[in-house]
């Protein structure tokens, strides 16, 4: 019941309007949905639901430490995502290994779409295009692995 409390019903529209807009997109390339890896989306989906998912624990597991200034580390990490609206390759190699090897927000749109829209100018290697679940669960792992040391070393503030 918790888990799901935070959700509402209007999510649903969410996932419909982006499974249009996918459509739409794909079909102004010229690629058909029949023409791609549909189980390679859909992993790649879950995979960058993971990566997702796993930046949001860690950065919510840092408060354990941080007391007053978590939502600081929150505000950073989340504004990373904005880097990954445009293609990878735009930006030093620097940014570049940070958002592929260290919070790795490339898998969750960069390195998909090179594969779902069949580029070959991919940053780095052309087998990390099909990395994103390997790379999800991997992250995921991590995240976990964080939140069970940030649980034994919790300290409440007492409020």
């Amino acid at each position: 019941m918790i888990v799901s409390a935070g959700s509402h019903i209007g999510y649903i529209s969410h996932i419909g309007l982006s499974f249009i807009v996918l459509v739409f997109a794909l079909n102004n390339l010229g690629i058909s949905l029949i023409s791609i890896n549909i189980v390679h989306l859909i992993v790649s989906l879950i995979g960058a639901a993971l990566i997702q998912g796993s930046i949001l624990l860690i950065s919510g597991t840092i408060n354990f430490w941080a007391i007053q200034g978590g939502g600081t580390v929150f505000g950073l990490i989340w504004t990373l995502r904005d880097f990954v609206k445009y293609p990878l390759s735009i930006y030093p190699v620097g940014l570049q290994v940070l958002l592929t090897f260290v919070i790795p927000l490339g898998f969750i749109s960069y390195y998909p779409a090179h594969s779902i829209i069949g580029r070959d100018d991919v940053i780095f290697s052309d087998i990390l295009t099909t990395m994103t679940p390997v790379v999800g669960i991997i992250f995921f792992v991590i995240a976990l692995g964080f939140w069970t040391i940030g649980l034994r070393h919790y300290k409440s503030t007492g409020s």
